[in-house]
């Protein structure tokens, strides 16, 4: 028997694509959240608070994960 495997993937479409693969997905995956994310480039570029929370983040994301890891 296969173990269920949750996969989180970012990817990026063009907008008239979105609710077909939104289709495609909840077709053939079960549990399937889609979520559209505003572009933050130039936020990201030109403010640095955004940046540092940002970058804040993506350390608390890597610290869950070790957790997470580290109890199994």
């Amino acid at each position: 028997m296969y173990k269920l495997e949750t996969l989180n993937i970012t990817l990026k479409a063009y907008d008239h694509n979105v609710i077909g693969l939104q289709s495609f997905l909840e077709e053939h995956f079960k549990d399937v959240v889609v979520k559209v994310l505003p572009d933050t480039t130039d936020l990201y570029e030109n403010d640095p608070h955004f940046k540092r929370l940002v970058k804040e983040e993506k350390k608390a994301k890597r610290l869950k994960l070790d957790y997470i890891h580290s109890k199994k």
